[in-house]
């Protein structure tokens, strides 16, 4: 998990960059909100796609943790287009770039309670500025916590967006994706049944994590 090696990284005072997907248009190898994350020297967790994508994200990463910067990037995917990096999905996407650093104690709540609320299947969002200039990082949001990681509680708090779509909040621009949402499974076919412990495993597996 991204956030369980984001944390390890913290603990250990290694800066990072975030690398995320906050625009995915036509297709693209993952979509809106999938998460790399690198160090200094290395990948450490996730993957945006593989390819020449995510190698020139690796080493913008690398560079934009030596001088302590956030960026946004686009990266056009059709083989035909003289700009192009030659990919063959045809699609257009843009990544956003967030420096982490080691010793932010914000930054480790915030990875302590999404760890949390993902084990106990508890609803939670996370808020991306946008604005590379911003004074936020990441911002997280749940009901059990209110919002961590924003000096701008109170003006945010008044517009809580609980859908994963862009929003316009006081003159800021903001990636909110929705995180661990409660849901149903229906099984349909009542003469249906499962007859390899595999099967029944994943079955398990499926609905424990839709809380059910």
């Amino acid at each position: 998990m991204v956030f369980q090696k984001l944390l390890d990284s913290i603990n250990k005072g290694q800066d990072t960059v975030l690398v995320t997907i906050i625009e995915s248009i036509g297709s693209t190898p993952r979509k809106i909100g999938t998460k790399m994350l690198m160090s200094e020297r290395k990948h450490l967790a996730g993957t945006i796609g593989g390819g020449i994508v995510e190698y020139e994200c690796e080493e913008m990463a690398k560079q934009l943790i030596k001088e302590q910067k956030n960026a946004r990037r686009s990266f056009n995917l059709r083989p035909d287009d003289k700009e192009g990096l030659g990919a063959v999905c045809g699609g257009k996407m843009e990544v956003l770039f967030q420096y982490l650093p080691g010793e932010d104690p914000s930054l480790k709540r915030i990875c302590q309670e999404m760890i949390s609320h993902e084990k106990n299947h508890q609803p939670a969002w996370l808020w991306f500025p946008l604005n590379l200039t911003s004074k936020d990082s990441l911002i997280f949001y749940s009901d059990t916590t209110g919002w961590l990681g924003t000096y701008d509680q109170q003006a945010i708090s008044t517009k809580a967006k609980r859908k994963t779509d862009r929003y316009e909040v006081n003159s800021e621009t903001y990636l909110v994706e929705e995180l661990f949402q409660e849901g149903k499974v229906v099984i349909f076919g009542g003469g249906a049944r499962i007859t390899s412990i595999g099967a029944y495993t994943e079955l398990s597996r499926l609905l424990l994590c839709c809380g059910r």
